[in-house]
């Protein structure tokens, strides 16, 4: 039960832009930057299309597991240690040591915090080496199980691992019937090439149950990277309480001086609240109530904008269901934009996600108050996702797109339009393409070609896109 919902909030978290409508421009834009271009209106809309697409592309596996209940829902680094899950893994190590070495120590003689058994290993199947070792203190009546592992097969991207288990296990080291589980600390580091330089995690239980389980610890996780980009520390703490109530809270730092912060707390009642700090000082607050006790859940969430130069704010509301029969799902979305000059604009999303062919499936039907309508869908296959779908403006203009995003959140979109669909019926050839290659953060570049001209574009990850026509004249418009 916390296993899911620390991840689905972090879902929440990071998918902050899950509810924005693929086609929510205002109608008021104040319009280009620069004005001295000849860039169509056709053109600018693409742009948008493209990036507000990406958008929902990033988002779609994020929200789909949202709802279907799964405990997938964000890739955590498999070392650190941040659910009662991974207390109980531990403790199952501890467990099966502490039976090795029974087996095999001299328990005649015990000193206090005396090594009593000891071993090195050197397995040729698995590749791995290492030393293992059981402390036990008399005075205390705590043992400790300490594992060094230095030797890895070339697929493990490690080049050191340790890991120290502590337990109260009483006077006796024979009777079980009492130990419980006091902490464990472990520090991985990373070979040089990889994107993670060191990992270190510990825990501390807090409450165990009449079995001597854990059902309550706090925690911490630090990960180090080696300068391969922006980010230089991941620092995570957090508590998990016998009513199953949870909260954690998580800082990104980067390289420049800025983070960025999330913090969950989950009620034992399926409730909860969500906050998030952007590394421009944006501020992400939401609620939420789960799907755990009748598989519906509802979704508030506004995001105010630091230094966006036309969106104030945006302002989510969600409903969805689960069937537990299928685990098939339903969404219903609204957004509120609320421009910097007092206006707004609204899109209604609605979702289906369903299995079709062994394949996951979503399927997206997006309405807009002010720009058109847009019907796409997502299949989820083993290594990628392959996107379709159309878009109609309000002066009847018809696009077609399709799309495919690789593991790791990057992805390359195509997009064409034809005066109308009539026009794409009848086999004419579309009076404008584009294709775009975007980043996992929602960046991205591409180019739009049209009537001979060729337009470079880029876009970031806030929805600021800027054009480049032949003559290297430029304009920056906003995607919303």
């Amino acid at each position: 039960m916390q296993t899911h919902y620390i991840r689905l909030l972090i879902t929440i978290l990071f998918a902050s832009l899950v509810f924005s409508g693929c086609d929510t421009n205002t109608a008021t834009d104040p319009g280009p930057v620069d004005v001295e271009t000849n860039i169509s209106e056709e053109a600018r809309t693409v742009s948008q299309l493209g990036w507000q697409t990406v958008h929902q592309i990033n988002t779609e596996d994020q929200f789909s597991n949202m709802v279907s209940g799964s405990d997938e829902l964000f890739k955590d680094d498999p070392d650190m240690l941040n659910t009662i899950g991974d207390i109980k893994a531990q403790h199952d190590v501890y467990k099966v040591t502490h039976k090795r070495m029974l087996k095999e120590a001299d328990l005649s003689i015990l000193k206090n915090d005396s090594l009593i058994w000891f071993e090195e290993w050197n397995d040729s199947l698995s590749g791995t080496a290492g030393t293992r070792a059981f402390y036990y203190d008399s005075e205390t009546e705590i043992a400790r199980v300490y594992e060094v592992v230095r030797q890895f097969p070339a697929s493990v991207k490690l080049e050191y691992d340790s890991t120290t288990i502590r337990a109260f296990v009483g006077p006796d080291l024979n009777d079980d019937s009492d130990d419980r589980l006091l902490s464990v600390f472990k520090e991985s580091r990373f070979v040089a090439d990889f994107p993670v330089a060191t990992s270190v995690s510990s825990i501390e239980a807090t409450d165990w149950d009449a079995s001597n389980e854990v059902i309550g610890a706090t925690l911490t996780n630090t990960l180090t990277y080696n300068g391969q980009g922006e980010l230089e520390t991941l620092s995570q703490n957090g508590t998990l309480r016998p009513d199953g109530s949870v909260s954690i809270s998580e800082r990104l730092d980067y390289d420049d001086g800025t983070f960025h912060s999330n913090a969950v707390n989950i009620n034992a009642d399926h409730t909860g609240d969500v906050s998030q700090v952007w590394r421009d000082g944006t501020t992400v607050n939401g609620t939420f109530d789960g799907l755990e006790d009748d598989n519906h859940a509802r979704v508030t969430q506004t995001i105010d904008f630091a230094s966006h130069p036309l969106v104030d704010r945006l302002e989510h509301e969600a409903e969805y269901s689960f069937n537990p029969d299928d685990s098939s799902s339903s969404g219903l979305l609204r957004e509120k934009v609320v421009f910097v000059d007092g206006q707004t604009d609204s899109a209604r999303i609605e979702i289906d996600h369903y299995l079709q062919d062994g394949y996951w499936r979503s399927d997206f039907d997006i309405q807009t108050a002010n720009d058109g309508s847009s019907q796409f869908s997502v299949t989820c296959f083993d290594t990628y996702k392959e996107v379709i779908g159309t878009y109609t403006a309000p002066g009847g203009e018809y696009a077609r797109y399709n799309g495919v995003e690789y593991e790791g959140g990057n992805g390359e979109l195509w997009i064409s339009i034809w005066a109308n669909e009539q026009a794409y019926i009848d086999g004419e050839d579309p009076i404008l393409t584009a294709h775009f290659i975007y980043n996992g953060d929602g960046s991205g570049s591409g180019t739009i070609t049209e009537a001979g001209k060729t337009y470079q574009v880029t876009f970031t990850p806030d929805g600021e896109i800027t054009m480049v026509d032949d003559e290297g004249n430029s304009e920056t418009n906003s995607a919303y």
